[in-house]
């Protein structure tokens, strides 16, 4: 597997950029950790953060009993009510996890990908998976996207390695377990771990057993998950709307591949018509364009755009099966393991010296303008493109509390 192409040694004259690596993957964590915990009990919650602040309130048995009725597997849930436990059940508190999740996949994607990638294009990339206001949204979230997004990278890491004779015989039982853990965290999250099938038969010509020692790895992942299996299909038959988001036609399959694109770029805290979010989009997609056609002849087409393509179309097919219980804006929260991929080809496009300096530079600098108005309307709670996100519970409690009396009923939809 060929690495691409050698990093420069110098830029200006003035020595290297990204290296050492590691060090500017360090200090990618800690820009991301202090984007993260800035205001993070700033905004109330928002209707699935309630869900996961009432499920932490129940033992472990009534949080399992309360899960087999949702469409949920329990890990991130069970961490999440230690968490709150430890911590308090405050915005705060509840939405930390998520947070150090974000941090840590910032590092993993650096480990997953280094393999793949010199160390410039590696820390690159996961710069920019640090500075995406995005993916900083969804792990400043009560939710388990950050925390799927986290196990993703750490079973694509193994595999890589796996993939291009760097890992170790041991290191089938270490993907096996993350397939087992990504399962117990994500039913979605397992698209990745799909992908890696893709992978290993598009390389069975060069790597015939391959796809075979994935099988049986995978197998075991899949039996540690048995436990659960009963209540996956409990929660299979209680599930409504399974019918293929294909059905409605050409138009939900853009109108939900077309948002996700949007939240990759620009992302959803800039809505499409606002100069922002048309800046970022066609930055954005211009980095991402020119980093897959570089990644496809640097020799990276197999190794990072087919496993971040085919996760996307199988992730696509899962949440489309939940059409009527999930609508088209729920891919890009529940497809956040794909962002580290997108990182990638963001850093390849940003910093492959064939399209030349000055365009690399304006459409990068055009990116990260975007990204930052995306964080001041991230800080201040507002412009967002999914206002469920700006669900005022923690206002309307108050409210009630303030009005009720100690004999009132108070009546409320579910969600």
């Amino acid at each position: 597997m060929s690495q691409l192409g050698r990093a420069p040694r110098t830029w200006y004259g003035i020595g290297p950029v990204f290296a050492p690596g590691r060090v500017w993957m360090l200090l990618a964590c800690l820009a991301a950790l202090v984007l993260g915990l800035w205001r993070l009990g700033h905004a109330p919650l928002w209707c699935d953060e309630i869900y996961t602040a009432r499920w932490t309130r129940l033992d472990i048995t009534g949080l399992l009993a309360a899960l087999r009725t949702d469409l949920h597997p329990p890990l991130y849930f069970l961490c999440e009510h230690a968490v709150v436990h430890l911590l308090g059940e405050t915005p705060f508190g509840l939405r930390v996890l998520g947070v150090v999740a974000g941090v840590l996949t910032v590092a993993a994607t650096f480990w997953a990908f280094r393999p793949l990638l010199n160390e410039r294009l590696a820390a690159a990339s996961a710069w920019l998976l640090a500075l995406s206001p995005q993916f900083l949204l969804y792990a400043r979230m009560a939710r388990y996207y950050a925390f799927t997004a986290l196990v993703a990278m750490v079973a694509h890491g193994l595999f890589v390695r796996l993939a291009v004779k760097r890992g170790r015989p041991r290191s089938w039982f270490l993907y096996g377990l993350s397939v087992a853990v990504l399962l117990y965290t994500s039913y979605v999250g397992v698209c990745v771990v799909l992908a890696h099938l893709v992978w290993a038969l598009s390389a069975r010509r060069r790597r015939p057993r391959l796809w075979k020692a994935w099988l049986a790895a995978a197998a075991g992942g899949f039996a540690l998950f048995g436990p659960w299996l009963g209540a996956l299909i409990q929660q299979a038959r209680m599930a409504h709307g399974l019918v293929p988001s294909v059905v409605s036609g050409p138009g939900g399959l853009v109108l939900m591949l077309g948002y996700d694109l949007h939240a990759l770029t620009a992302s959803e805290l800039l809505t499409p018509w606002s100069w922002a979010g048309v800046l970022g989009l066609l930055a954005g997609t211009t980095l991402l364009l020119a980093g897959a056609l570089a990644g496809i002849r640097r020799g990276l087409g197999r190794s990072v755009l087919v496993p971040g393509l085919a996760a996307l179309g199988f992730a696509w097919i899962v949440v489309g099966m939940l059409a009527h219980a999930t609508p088209f804006v729920g891919l890009p929260a529940r497809t956040l393991f794909l962002w580290p991929f997108a990182a990638v080809l963001l850093a390849i496009g940003a910093l492959d010296p064939v399209y030349g300096r000055l365009p690399r530079m304006i459409a990068t600098a055009a990116l990260l303008l975007a990204w930052g108005v995306g964080w001041m309307q991230s800080y201040g709670a507002r412009g967002w493109m999914n206002p469920i996100y700006l669900t005022p519970g923690g206002e309307v409690a108050e409210a009630i509390a303030r009005q009720a009396s100690p004999t009132d009923l108070v009546l409320s939809e579910d969600d």
